[in-house]
């Protein structure tokens, strides 16, 4: 807690929630804790024991209209992603889109460049090549307004891996094909040999306005 000078007399401001920082109040007189500039760290963490899903619900809400997520997978599998609804049911139904390019180099310098979409999916990609347990991928992605029911979804970035000699990047873009309010996500891996764990993956997510 800080003790603050009021109108007339000192007083107790209590300390506020996690991730919130102290700033001036909007009529311009006084302090309080709330949402700062930048971005704020909405979610973190990982899974409690292997799996192959992962779900972070209730993460997005009203307070920010833009959402970016970081997450890393060091696994022979990449990773998949579908949204969870306004009810809390996860929407596994046809009608994900994506789009997609990816570049590769090799160890031996010679390289290649292609490109992929799909539709009427039920998943979206988070990447579409296998990592390391040395050398993870990871992947940046972003989020437009997803708790505006006049929107369809949107989900854009990159994901980087290395495997079988090769280095790779790979550019995303996706949504489902239905305007909706979306209140959270999914992980899942594509293969189920290859599990989440609480030392091969982990995720943040940040909003900001």
């Amino acid at each position: 807690d800080l003790i603050v000078r009021g109108a007339s007399a000192d007083g107790r401001l209590a300390i506020g929630s996690a991730g919130q920082a102290l700033k001036v109040n909007s009529s311009g007189n006084g302090l309080e804790y709330g949402s700062a500039g930048g971005m704020a760290l909405i979610s973190q963490g990982t899974v409690s024991s292997s799996n192959t899903l992962f779900s972070v619900d209730n993460c997005f809400t009203t307070t920010y209209k833009y959402y970016k997520m970081v997450y890393m997978y060091a696994s022979l599998s990449w990773m998949k992603m579908r949204y969870i609804n306004s009810d809390g049911s996860i929407n596994n139904a046809a009608g994900y889109y994506f789009a997609g390019s990816w570049y590769r180099r090799d160890a031996g310098g010679s390289h290649d460049v292609g490109q992929f979409g799909y539709y009427n999916q039920n998943f979206v990609p988070l990447g579409y090549f296998d990592g390391q347990s040395n050398q993870p991928s990871f992947g940046e992605f972003n989020f437009l307004d997803p708790k505006n029911s006049s929107y369809k979804t949107q989900y854009w970035g990159s994901c980087a891996s290395k495997h079988s000699g090769h280095t790779k990047r790979t550019d995303l873009v996706g949504s489902y094909d239905s305007a909706s309010e979306v209140r959270g996500f999914q992980f899942f891996v594509d293969s189920g040999s290859y599990p989440m764990t609480p030392t091969n993956f982990h995720y943040r997510l940040y909003g900001l306005n």
